[in-house]
């Protein structure tokens, strides 16, 4: 399968994944979807699949809040 816009990919499945469907493996199986080929393309495009969450997510978001996180408390505390 050939995807083109993995941000509205990304939407759609995530939708699916909180709605009907209890992992990405029951998604993949129901949509006929060959994983692995699903989530090289994520990592592509700087998605990664969040198993705890079962969400897909952007890679800058993990250093967003990484780096709110040291700017918050790299200061000291007077």
């Amino acid at each position: 399968m050939t995807f083109r816009d993995p941000l509205m990919l990304l939407s759609l499945l995530n939708t699916k994944l909180r709605d009907r469907y209890e992992s990405l493996d029951d998604l993949c199986y129901d949509e006929a979807l060959d994983k692995k080929e699903l989530i090289e393309f994520f990592d592509q495009n700087n998605i990664y699949f969040d198993e705890e969450n079962r969400q897909f997510k952007q890679k800058w978001a993990l250093l967003t809040h990484f780096f709110i996180n040291i700017q918050l408390y790299s200061y000291p505390l007077y």
